[in-house]
């Protein structure tokens, strides 16, 4: 009997619990809490495992670096924009969060996606079941303008030719996000599985596609 319990109390204990982790441009803190969030998204993604919510505070965020890329390695892993500062109240349309490159930088190749999935291992399903809800995505700041163009705002070569939000695998979910500004396509998912949603989003300005979708899977948009 007592060795019965034993084995039941270790196989209770090596159950991961899902966390909530928080983030704050404002921030001073290091510890991902509330009281003390993380300052930066890609420090929350990095410490976050499956299952994980990381909770993403009004303001604007560059990436690591300021290369403007934040890229999806864990499966089950969801990210939500549009606290208030203090995490009271969430309304991605009220409290935006702004991800793009840093202005000016010279970090990291310009050509990549700002939010990206890793494919993992085994060449898929790195990042099966992330949720992105809440965020203002603007791949202005990769693209390079004409001075003295025709009209304002002109593209000129060369300007990254890629998707500014990119992801494959099943369980995908993108909804309540402003995709603004690429040069190619706004939003592209190879679908490898069922599950799917782009849901509620605006993605507009975009020189190719606002949606691009292809692969085995069923995706639900509305």
């Amino acid at each position: 009997m007592n060795r019965i319990l034993h084995v039941a109390l270790c196989l209770c204990s090596s159950v991961a619990v899902a966390k909530d982790i928080y983030v704050s441009s404002s921030s001073a803190g290091n510890d991902g809490t509330k009281d003390a969030p993380y300052k930066a998204i890609w420090k929350g993604i990095k410490e976050a495992a499956g299952g994980d919510v990381v909770h993403v505070a009004e303001g604007e965020y560059n990436g690591k670096g300021g290369a403007g890329v934040l890229q999806i390695n864990v499966p089950d892993l969801t990210l939500l924009g549009g606290y208030k500062a203090d995490f009271s109240e969430r309304n991605p349309w009220k409290y935006p969060v702004l991800v793009r490159r840093q202005p000016g930088t010279k970090a990291g190749p310009v050509t990549e996606a700002i939010f990206q999935g890793d494919k993992g291992p085994s060449g898929q399903g790195g990042h099966n079941n992330f949720v992105l809800d809440g965020f203002v995505i603007d791949g202005a700041t990769r693209n390079t303008y004409k001075k003295g163009g025709d009209k304002e705002g002109e593209l000129s070569d060369p300007s990254p030719r890629g998707p500014i939000v990119a992801f494959e695998g099943k369980g995908i979910k993108v909804r309540n996000n402003l995709i603004l500004n690429s040069a190619e396509r706004g939003l592209a998912l190879w679908a490898k599985g069922g599950d799917n949603e782009i849901s509620n989003n605006i993605i507009l300005n975009n020189l190719n596609r606002a949606i691009d979708i292809w692969g085995q899977g069923e995706v639900v948009v509305r």
